[in-house]
């Protein structure tokens, strides 16, 4: 598989501006590619909402995701037609909502959670 014999993840998401640098010039195969991610990530969340018995909100999150408008734009696109429409990029990272969560639970008096 050329993927696993061709350097790391990160090597590939490096070349993939490429793909989206093509898809803003309307290139038919870039354009297949970007809405093919966002068919298959949309899927996977769906499935994730499912399983929680939710329809959302959504946080959208990592690199390529939150650096190419493009493909949050079909992601969103997708999720509205689903019925998500609270869908959110994330713009920090995710460190701080556990830094957050934690200092509000220490907060709390231990209210939300039992801590002695």
């Amino acid at each position: 598989d050329v993927f696993y014999k061709s350097g790391s993840r990160r090597d590939w998401a490096e070349k993939a501006y490429v793909v989206f640098a093509l898809a803003e010039q309307r290139d038919p195969v870039s354009e297949s590619i970007i809405d093919r991610a966002a068919d298959e990530l949309v899927l996977a969340v769906g499935r994730v909402l499912q399983s929680l018995g939710t329809d959302g909100p959504v946080v959208m999150a990592g690199g390529m995701v939150v650096h190419q408008p493009l493909l949050q734009a079909k992601i969103r696109e997708l999720l509205t037609r689903q019925g998500t429409g609270d869908v959110r990029v994330l713009d920090r990272h995710p460190v701080h909502g556990a830094v957050a969560l934690a200092t509000a639970l220490l907060r709390s008096d231990n209210e939300i959670l039992d801590v002695r």
